[in-house]
Order: structure tokens, then sequence, then C-alpha cells
């Protein structure tokens, strides 16, 4: 993968605590413990560290191009088809259109992908819902809110209450009282 470096975060953890168990500053069942795998399969990751080094806890598979890619003449024919005829089309839109009128199956997410390496598509953020923000009041007791709660706030052992509450803008001062 471009860009990666070849150990993450979960390997340079790996790499840290098995040196340390094979320094014996630490029992292999607490390293285990640390990256959340079994006893056994710490005793694995310990053993192809002891084989390989740091190297042995890369997967295997880091670096290749997936198995499940499609062929780059596939991913050519779908770019040239969206230029020629769908220029103006979302991926989604146009991955129907593809399987429509040529028999191409590839998914939007993956014509996006392509189309966004290609510079020919651009996704346009969402934006977030206006929402008006009203000033405070300047003074205190311009703007007052109140609000009652009926409700047994004793639980058996008084009367039942309304618990009324004001709540003043321009301070955010509450005052609460039952009656």
């Amino acid at each position: 993968m471009a860009g990666r470096s070849p150990m993450g975060q979960k390997e340079l953890l790996r790499g840290k605590l098995m040196e340390m168990v094979k320094q014996g500053k630490m029992r292999l069942k607490a390293a285990a413990l640390k990256i959340k795998v079994s006893y056994r399969q710490g005793k694995r990751i310990y053993a192809a560290y002891l084989g390989g080094g740091d190297r042995a806890l890369i997967h295997g598979n880091t670096g290749r191009p997936s198995n499940r890619r499609l062929e780059e003449e596939i991913r050519g024919q779908a770019v040239s088809r969206y230029q020629q005829r769908y220029s103006d089309f979302g991926p989604a839109f146009a991955a129907e259109k593809l399987e429509e009128e040529t028999g191409l199956r590839v998914s939007a997410d993956t014509l996006r992908r392509w189309f966004t390496a290609e510079v020919l598509w651009k996704g346009r953020r969402r934006r977030r819902a206006y929402r008006s923000r009203r000033e405070r009041r300047p003074c205190f007791g311009e703007l007052v809110q109140f609000d009652g709660s009926h409700h047994d706030w004793f639980e058996g052992r008084g009367p039942r209450c309304c618990l009324i509450t004001m709540i003043d803008d321009a301070t955010n001062i509450r005052y609460s009282r039952f009656f």
C-alpha cells in the first residue's frame, strides 16, 4: 500500500512487547493480555518473533495488491466510458448506467475510487444544516424562561409537588423552587 509504513501501530506494539518478553522484563502471559490475544496465540506470535524478528510480525499480504481487485482492462473501459458518456453523472448513477448499457458490473464505491484517482470526479461535502444562533440578552431579567415539572418528588414521604425552574438568558442563572 502506498504511503503506509510496513509496520503499523499494532505491529510496533507487538514488537516492543515481544522484545520485553525476550529480555525477561515481561512474562508472555502479560504480553498476550496487553495485545488482547489468547496465551496460545501469544506463544505463536512470540515463536514467529524469535524466528524472524520484527518482519515476522507484519502480515504477509501487506504491500501487495488485493486478490479481489478488478483487471486493469475493466478499469480502463469504465473510465473511458465515463469520460465519453457519463461525465456529468455521479459514481452511483454511472455504475447503474455502465451495467445497463455495457454489462460492466462495477460497484459505485470502486468507481468513486477510480474517478477520484483519475481526478474525474470530486465528491461534495455535505453541508451541515443551517442553524442561526440568537445572541444572549445583555441584562439580567430581560429574557427569563420558566418550566414546571409535576412529579412525586419526595416518593410518598411528602405531598406531590411541582418543581418550577427559572433560567435567566443573560447570566444563565437557574432558580428552582417546589410548590
